[in-house]
């Protein structure tokens, strides 16, 4: 039996550790990039997603070549035993180990696709909604893309006079053969599409929000109100209830922002807020580690 294991392991171990370590080496490779920008450095919406896709990309090559390897480790570890002992092995053995990582590579492959096709389907709507948060910087707001919260990022933040507004990006599919401009309604705190009703998305807003406005006050040393923003991509969006915060398609941001009574900000606290998002998204060892002196 030791045998089977050892062959296994030997075979698996190089493939994974080589699937770690490149993506270690992408990651790293990607905040030694981030690391030598300015403070002023624009960075794209989407940034992390593209991340992601790369890593997902990398563990589909990595579980396909454990595919690979399923077919070939019976054979492999039967002229092993065969070349060590001089008797035939059983090849039942080998071939459950085989077929147990065929099943498992198989598996984590379907889950990594599935994944994979959901960041594309978000990096689409980031990109879309991005291209509009973008717009409001020529209303005088100052706007910036993949915060980095406490294990997870927020889509968009847009600073201005009436504000701070953390706007996210649902890239909720539509039903096939449906064609553009879908209809959601929005009623008693849920969106309901033709497919199905979720809450997912406003309790993430919320909870964005409401850790922004803890991290805020906390170096601002005062309270702060972030206002949360849904945007629905391809989406026409029916208000059956009014919400406590926007909930709109992505090519009604321009006026919706601006006309929208957030919290009150004078040129001074814009910039303590604005040097603060700043500090958070330059890449340090740890994000925590910024001044709070704005």
């Amino acid at each position: 039996m030791w045998i089977y294991l050892a062959v296994l392991l030997v075979a698996l171990a190089p493939l994974l550790f080589g699937v770690s370590a490149l993506k270690r080496r992408l990651n790293a490779a990607d905040r030694r990039t981030r690391a030598v920008l300015s403070e002023g450095t624009f960075i794209a919406s989407g940034h992390r997603t593209m991340q992601q896709i790369t890593d997902a990309h990398v563990d589909i090559v990595g579980y396909l070549m454990v595919v690979a390897l399923a077919f070939l480790y019976p054979v492999a570890v039967l002229k092993l035993e065969t070349f060590l002992t001089g008797v035939e092995g059983n090849v039942l053995i080998p071939v459950l180990f085989g077929a147990a990582a065929l099943l498992w590579s198989g598996f984590r492959l379907r889950q990594t696709i599935r994944t994979m096709g959901q960041l594309r389907s978000g990096l689409v709507a980031e990109l879309e909604v991005g291209y509009h948060v973008n717009q409001l910087m020529h209303q005088g707001y100052y706007v910036w893309h993949d915060v980095p919260g406490d294990g997870f990022h927020i889509d968009h933040v847009a600073v201005g006079h009436n504000g701070v507004f953390v706007i996210a990006a649902n890239g909720q599919h539509q039903p096939r053969g449906s064609g553009a401009g879908q209809q959601v309604l929005f009623d008693e705190g849920w969106l309901i599409f033709p497919d199905g009703e979720d809450i997912d998305a406003i309790i993430q807003v919320r909870g964005q929000v409401a850790w922004l406005g803890t991290w805020l006050a906390r170096n601002l040393g005062r309270p702060c109100h972030p206002t949360p923003v849904l945007c629905l991509p391809g989406w026409h969006v029916e208000l059956k209830t009014t919400p406590t915060f926007p909930i709109l398609n992505q090519k009604y941001l321009g006026w919706t922002i601006p006309g929208w009574q957030g919290e009150t900000l004078n040129e001074e606290e814009i910039q303590q807020v604005c040097s603060l998002l700043t500090g958070r998204c330059v890449p340090t060892e740890d994000p925590e580690d910024i001044s709070e002196a704005a």
